[in-house]
């Protein structure tokens, strides 16, 4: 989960929240203003002293998780996210940060049905979360694990819900290249490059000449 995701997401709804407990109010915007910033460990910081004064509050958990993500305290970032889906286990957002310590540990066979469960958990509320960026996700961990025609599955999931999702053709592209599929691939990769994807061009010199 993105920086800017867990910012806007965390204050959005720490006045719902917390209308009555300015000091977790408090907390709450510190930390998540400590993690915009890129201050990991301050905000690491920050979430622990609103837990200790609040410890029934999932976001407080949820923030921390990320803060201790951030810093490769896994252990901790999954200790934090499983409080957090313990106190609130309807919230997609929280699956999504477990998925995604999950793939930063390389534990990516883990991290693809926690990655599959929050899509079908906002499938069925209203939710703030990026779904394309998780169906994204989920074709990097198939990339990664060279399992390429899931991997084109999940991209395709991820490109109809954002045509311009620049990554996801790239990526895409190189699925279909290890299926042996040049001409798709060169595709991708010229969509990609037509979006910016300047990286997608040193692919197109060596795989589309011609």
């Amino acid at each position: 989960m993105s920086r800017g995701i867990l910012v806007c997401c965390l204050l959005a709804i720490a006045g719902q929240l917390f209308a009555q407990k300015p000091s977790t109010i408090a907390k709450l915007k510190e930390g998540t203003q400590a993690i915009q910033q890129g201050k990991y460990h301050q905000a690491y910081l920050k979430f622990s002293e609103g837990i200790k004064h609040e410890p029934g509050v999932a976001e407080l958990h949820f923030g921390k998780a990320s803060a201790a993500h951030h810093l490769g305290l896994f252990d901790t970032a999954h200790t934090q996210i499983d409080k957090a889906i313990q106190l609130n286990p309807t919230e997609p957002r929280y699956v999504e940060l477990k998925a995604t310590i999950y793939m930063a540990q390389k534990e990516y066979d883990l991290a693809i049905p926690a990655f599959e469960q929050c899509v079908e958990m906002a499938a069925n509320q209203a939710s703030k979360l990026k779904i394309e960026q998780v169906h994204y996700n989920i074709g990097l961990c198939y990339l990664i694990l060279k399992a390429y025609k899931k991997g084109i599955e999940s991209f395709d999931q991820a490109i109809a819900l954002r045509e311009t999702f620049t990554e996801a053709y790239h990526n895409r592209g190189l699925c279909h290249l290890r299926v042996g599929n040049s001409e798709l691939a060169c595709q991708d990769w010229a969509k990609a490059l037509g979006l910016g994807s300047t990286f997608s061009k040193k692919y197109i010199d060596e795989h589309c000449s011609g």
